[in-house]
């Protein structure tokens, strides 16, 4: 599976840009799934805790 490392972490880890690359494409984001406007992590619903502005409970 590919991951993912910034620009800055491979340049002092010595990692190739093309290693950086991800293997695979995102899936679509689901009905029962919202991006939070803070962290921009796409969560389940249930993780919803201020539905006007899409905010995640972990950032409310």
């Amino acid at each position: 599976e590919g991951s993912f490392m910034s620009v800055d972490a491979a340049e002092k880890r010595n990692v190739k840009k093309s290693d950086l690359k991800l293997d695979e494409a995102a899936a679509d984001k689901e009905d029962d799934e919202f991006t939070c406007s803070v962290c921009f992590l796409v969560l389940k619903n249930t993780q919803l805790a201020k539905p006007r502005s899409k905010v995640c409970a972990d950032c409310a």
